[in-house]
């Protein structure tokens, strides 16, 4: 168990994701393979390019893995879930303790490498899983592909304390009560179900996968001896900037996991990003359909994809030899999302959703009914009051907006200009028509000012539009 909040760093996968959302399910098969005098055991999912994946904790049971094991499976790739050494159908490696450490994870992932028969690995991990792929690819640079790294520690550990201090701010008094009571018994299960309801936006949802979790969940022995190490020896960015390997940061909007990816942006600084919108630590759970996207276009990138000639033709993936085919139907889907071989890059709405700063902007867009609107293709060009402008209206006033819809309506499309207008056009203008009918007036000497509202931020790209963040709410007249 990882005391003082080393629970915090768990890869649970238990979504419910609904049949329908995949044509194929894949049953699974089982093996073993030898690292070290021990032997080791994983779960395959499927066929074609193999995706390592990394369950967090550590010293979880990566049987709640399964889910998204067979979410890459259905998309063409053969998923290889680990059963990390002294949990799951591994418990029996776990035996000595001088074997639980970094170097002996390092050691067990590429005994597993070699046993795959694989050059590179592609990785796709959750939680302290990002932090297992990335001590492997400190220590072996030339044997990684990709890593698809979802809500991941960084290159050290020094943000795990803030990880705990925001997730403890998400719980109630009596919650934070009963999570102290939990660690001073030592009692790692009770502590972590606690902490559960504060890594997701919706408490429903953490219920339903704290009563789905796999038995026993966590291993606390493996799990404190793993974190012990890594404590002590994970400092592994300087080793990272030999890795040529593409790195995808995929995260909850509202994780607080966030707190630790600015050492992974700093390290990896042409790493893909994606935020997943009105989730927390399991997107995968709290938003199926964006999570699922950003996966795919993830895992599509790591191919080395030859399209042929005619666009209406299947694309054929080279893989050690072999023709490894895409459906049209799939590449379809993608071209459909927007989803491309390079940068994801969300819409308006997640977007503002991500940012974490228009919070109110956000709820109100909601109630109003005009989210949908926003995320279509557009584009649109939005003047985004922040929550601190918002908190400069007269008490009560963002409370009577919301119960009166229609003038609610009224204000947020005054907000709102068709087209996408940057900056340097917009500092070109006197005026313009929003779509709520009447003209918003543009002033440009020393700064853009939209009314009586400066622009602090501007040039926010979105894949349907721009965001132009303004310090005061419009009104119109």
């Amino acid at each position: 168990m990882i005391a003082k909040l080393r629970t915090a760093l768990v890869a649970i996968i238990i979504a419910a994701i609904p049949a329908a959302a995949r044509a194929r399910d894949t049953a699974p098969s089982y093996a073993t393979f030898a690292s070290h005098g021990a032997t080791l055991a994983y779960t395959a999912y499927g066929s074609g390019p193999i995706v390592v994946v990394l369950a967090g904790g550590p010293g979880l049971n990566a049987a709640y893995m399964a889910p998204l094991a067979r979410i890459i499976a259905a998309d063409g790739y053969r998923a290889i879930v680990l059963d990390q050494r002294g949990t799951g159908r591994s418990v029996a490696a776990g035996s000595v303790r001088a074997d639980l450490t970094m170097r002996g994870t390092v050691a067990d992932i590429d005994a597993l490498r070699v046993a795959l028969h694989q050059e590179r690995l592609t990785f796709v991990t959750h939680s302290f899983g990002g932090g297992m792929a990335l001590a492997y690819a400190a220590a072996h640079p030339t044997a990684v592909a990709r890593m698809i790294l979802i809500g991941s520690v960084g290159t050290d550990l020094a943000g795990v304390e803030v990880f705990g201090k925001i997730l403890m701010t998400h719980l109630s008094a009596n919650e934070r009560a009963q999570y102290a009571v939990a660690q001073r018994a030592n009692d790692g299960a009770k502590a972590l179900d606690i902490q559960l309801l504060a890594e997701f936006d919706d408490r429903a949802k953490a219920r339903a996968t704290i009563a789905s979790e796999p038995h026993p969940f966590i291993y606390p022995k493996i799990s404190d001896a793993i974190y012990t190490d890594f404590a002590q020896n994970y400092h592994v960015a300087s080793a990272l900037r030999r890795v040529r390997a593409h790195v995808t940061l995929l995260t909850g909007s509202d994780d607080a996991a966030r707190a630790m990816e600015p050492t992974l942006r700093q390290t990896f600084p042409n790493a893909t990003r994606a935020y997943v919108p009105h989730s927390g630590h399991w997107p995968w759970i709290e938003n199926v359909p964006f999570f699922d996207r950003a996966l795919r276009t993830a895992l599509y990138r790591e191919l080395a994809v030859r399209a042929c000639s005619d666009t209406q033709s299947i694309a054929c993936v080279k893989s050690r030899g072999t023709k490894h085919v895409l459906a049209r139907s799939m590449l379809e889907r993608a071209r459909h999302a927007k989803l491309f071989f390079g940068e994801y890059m969300p819409n308006i709405v997640e977007t503002a959703v991500a940012a974490g700063t228009f919070k109110t902007l956000v709820a109100a867009v909601t109630a109003a009914g005009l989210a949908d609107t926003l995320s279509s293709p557009g584009p649109f060009t939005v003047f985004a009051p922040s929550d601190d402008a918002f908190a400069k209206l007269p008490a009560g006033t963002v409370e009577a907006l919301l119960a009166d819809i229609p003038k609610l309506k009224k204000i947020l499309t005054y907000h709102v200009v068709s087209g996408d207008v940057r900056a340097a056009d917009v500092a070109k203008l006197h005026e313009a028509k929003t779509v709520e009918g009447s003209n918003v007036h543009i002033h440009a000497n020393g700064g853009v000012k939209i009314n009586e509202s400066n622009v602090t931020t501007a040039d926010i790209a979105c894949s349907n539009g721009v965001i132009h963040v303004v310090d005061a709410v419009l009104l119109p007249k």
